[in-house]
């Protein structure tokens, strides 16, 4: 036989094991006959290849196998070079999208497992999926749940083929582990865990679209795992062209609009979870996986399954047949809202309550609390009459104390609501962005009418926090602070205390330094009278008010630098430290090393703390460009030439990965105070003008960038010699600084002091000196005023322009 026949049929071999392994045990030999089809050459490799995968000892494999295997292993590395820091070790298992291997990832002297996936990809999806991938591995790399595989890293390879690298799990499948004698109680308390990290992965807008039992691993420790989360998407290329793509989904765990090729949402997982619960129950899928694909197409969309029967043959219980018929319905809007309804309706079976999936009466909700109090009833059957009063009595009670559940479920649906509206955005050419959908998500809520002010809230606070995830701390104020109007006197102090923490972030994210500080000291006074232990929140808060506090001229520099430095050492010595709170005080103490002149401390701080943001964020994530912000930030005192292609970069990738907001255009002014001290003045003015178009675009001309960005535009016309321009501009934003000096102060007041100043210039250039002394007068006076130690400077300067002034008014 040849080599290439040999390959081939390897490769043969490799397509049949991998649909049987996504089968249980006792509906593989069906597939292997058919597809096999009396090779015994053939069906010999599959088997092995299946035994291969399900036990790594190969002590008995016969070596034309093992030397086939590895041949594979090796062309794949070949036609698709890897990441210089990942090394292969060994294949774990091939599926529709991907094959996956035990991997090293190599981080100077630190080794990591990771479970490393190369995506299937066409020749003719690559524009595709390098657009969706970069842009949605941000979005997969920021869940984290004890019960979710981490992503660690993602990209694309040297030929552009996408990959993802996960945290290593060690476990078994689900469906095997259910097969181990477990019992159904055993099952329920699992699967409300697998519901309840699907359910978190909703609220951070990830549907999962592929759930069977090979994406569930059950851990030595008996807590379950879940594996490709957002995989589907990522490869979902076809998706609207109305054809299902069938390499991203597993068609006997699909639901009926994942075969129609209709929009998806969160009902998309709701189901697969109804198809994963029957088979962990009954011991077998509900539909027949060997079947032709055409057949078991037609089967899904009909809902042609058997009835639900026990692992040991006998019926299951009327309540638990109801809740999997209704996840399972094939009508989306007849099934649960919510994966957290599914789990909600499973807690009440196992706590015998009523489950809704029956929708029973008096008399069946009686039954289940009898079966909840035999003792009680056998006690007190003398009082029937009394005990049904009070049955009555007890339901209406659990009604009126459910606002909680409520409003957890409010959230959630909405969340789901919003995923499926995604559909019908208008788009670039490209993917909807977290921002696009969030907007929706804005707008649907103002259009609500939701009555439960619980619930309200919750959906406000949801929709804040993501905002602020993003950085557009302006469009997450508002929403916070109706949160907190909403919840005031419902929530206990430390759920308060988030919402002002939250608050505190959008104020901060705003260039509302002042109102950041008073809302992070409300915060901090919640959480020291909450119980329980909030070190890490609180030394969070605390980095936050010393920075603003800093930007506001409320504490000396040098006393912001100190208590940062101790916060810094605090936490390094400290083994149970956050390391993301690490990188926010390093982060922070650059900035104050920077406003105070600091160079080379700035400089090692900054080469510290972009550090930090790589080991602590994963590539892709937004999060991680902060750490490379705040080195060009630093090296922008003593290299802006560097410092002006890290923030080109810089922009490029914060286009790319979340889009304008304030926090780019504060990027894009960076940009244009280093390429002015390089004295490209034109390009300064190019970026300091597009900086003052972003923020007026994105939240209109009441943020300090923009009136920071027009008297940088307005200072760098004064320099190049256009006087007349500069006034222009001064004057159109002169009256909201004085504005903003009357009604806050501190900062605001050295940004009027510095407009001021530049007016004086342009009226200088032009022979209006008297003007121009008025103008440099009017400075000296607010500076007198505000008398901090941080003007001194500043006042030396301008003193020294009207002395000039006055001298040559007045000769004598």
């Amino acid at each position: 036989m040849t080599e290439e026949s040999d390959k081939k049929r390897y490769r043969e071999a490799k397509a049949i094991a991998s649909d049987a392994l996504d089968l249980d045990q006792s509906s593989r030999p069906a597939l292997i006959d058919r597809r096999c089809a009396g090779d015994e050459r053939l069906r010999a490799e599959v088997e092995w290849l299946i035994e291969a995968a399900e036990d790594d000892a190969e002590d008995d494999v016969p070596e034309s196998f093992q030397a086939a295997a590895r041949s594979a292993l090796q062309n794949v590395s070949l036609e698709v070079p890897l990441p210089r820091n990942y090394r292969l070790l060994k294949r774990i298992s091939q599926g529709g999208m991907g094959i996956v291997y035990l991997a090293e990832r190599v981080d100077g002297n630190l080794r990591q497992p990771v479970a490393f996936k190369l995506l299937h990809l066409s020749e003719s999806d690559n524009d595709a999926v390098a657009s969706r991938f970069s842009s949605e591995r941000g979005i997969l790399s920021r869940l984290s749940h004890p019960w979710i595989a981490h992503l660690v890293d993602g990209g694309l390879t040297a030929e552009g083929r996408p990959f993802l690298a996960t945290e290593f799990v060690d476990g078994v499948r689900v469906d095997r582990w259910a097969a181990g004698g477990v019992s159904r109680s055993e099952i329920l308390a699992l699967f409300a865990k697998v519901c309840e990290a699907v359910e978190y992965a909703h609220r951070h807008m990830v549907i999962h679209r592929d759930l069977k039992p090979a994406n569930i691993l059950v851990t030595p420790s008996g807590d379950p795992k879940l594996l490709d989360f957002g995989v589907a998407r990522l490869l979902d290329v076809e998706e609207d062209s109305g054809e299902p793509a069938a390499q991203a989904l597993t068609l006997a765990y699909a639901s009926p609009e994942q075969i129609r090729g209709a929009g998806l949402g969160a009902a998309t997982d709701v189901y697969s979870l109804g198809v994963l619960l029957y088979e962990l129950l009954c011991g077998a899928p509900p539909f027949d996986g060997t079947k032709e694909p055409a057949e078991l197409r037609e089967q899904i969309l009909q809902g042609h399954c058997p009835v639900p029967t026990g692992r040991d043959g006998g019926r299951l219980p009327r309540d638990l047949a109801a809740i999997i018929g209704k996840a399972m319905a094939i009508d989306e809007s007849q099934r649960y809202e919510s994966v957290r309804a599914l789990a909600d309706d499973i807690l009440r079976f196992r706590s015998q309550r009523p489950v809704r999936a029956r929708g029973g009466g008096f008399l069946y909700r009686a039954g289940r609390f009898s079966l909840r109090h035999r003792a009680g009833l056998a006690v007190a059957v003398f009082a029937v009459a009394f005990l049904a009063a009070f049955l009555i009595d007890r339901e209406m009670q659990l009604e009126r104390i459910a606002w909680e559940r409520d409003r957890a479920e409010a959230v959630t649906e909405f969340m789901s609501e919003l995923l499926a509206g995604a559909d019908s955005l208008p788009t670039r050419g490209n993917d909807v962005t977290v921002r696009e959908m969030l907007d929706l998500g804005k707008r649907q809520l103002a259009e609500s009418e939701q009555a439960n002010p619980a619930a309200v809230g919750q959906m406000y606070v949801v929709l804040g926090e993501a905002y602020n995830a993003l950085g557009l701390g302006e469009q997450a104020v508002p929403l916070l602070e109706t949160a907190r109007r909403s919840l005031q006197g419902l929530l206990e102090p430390e759920e308060l205390a988030m919402i002002q923490s939250q608050l505190g972030a959008a104020y901060d994210s705003a260039g509302r330094a002042a109102e950041a500080i008073a809302a992070d000291e409300r915060a901090i006074d919640l959480l020291m009278r909450s119980p329980g232990e909030h070190d890490s929140e609180l030394t969070r808060l605390r980095i936050r008010r010393l920075r603003n506090q800093a930007n506001v001229l409320d504490e000396p520099a040098q006393a912001v630098i100190a208590q940062l430095e101790d916060i810094v050492d605090e936490l390094r010595g400290s083994s149970s430290a956050d390391p993301e709170v690490l990188f926010e005080a390093r982060a922070a103490l650059v900035g104050v090393r920077v406003a105070a002149g600091q160079e080379d401390a700035a400089l090692a701080d900054a080469e510290r703390a972009r550090e930090l943001a790589e080991s602590v964020y994963g590539e892709g994530d937004p999060r991680r460009l902060r750490g490379r912000y705040v080195y060009a930030t630093a090296l922008m005192l003593s290299d802006p030439g560097g410092a002006v292609d890290m923030f080109r970069a810089l922009i490029a990738d914060h286009e790319r990965l979340v889009g304008p907001s304030q926090r780019l255009a504060n990027t894009i002014g960076n940009l244009g105070v280093a390429l002015s001290r390089l004295g490209r003045n034109r390009e300064s003015m190019d970026a300091f003008a597009r900086a003052a178009g972003m923020i007026e675009a994105s939240v209109g001309r009441d943020h300090y960038l923009y009136r920071l960005s027009m008297t940088n535009l307005a200072a760098l016309h004064l320099r190049v010699g256009e006087a007349e321009q500069t006034e222009r501009i001064v004057r159109e934003i002169l009256p909201d600084l004085e504005s903003r000096h009357r009604q806050f102060g501190g900062v605001e007041t050295f940004y009027l002091v510095s407009a001021l100043e530049v007016l004086g210039g342009a009226q200088v250039m032009q022979g209006r000196l008297a003007e121009a002394a008025g103008s440099y007068r009017n400075a000296l006076a607010l500076l007198d005023a505000a008398s901090e130690d941080g003007s001194a400077g500043l006042r030396t300067r301008i003193a020294e322009k009207l002395a000039e002034i006055e001298s040559e008014l007045d000769p004598s």
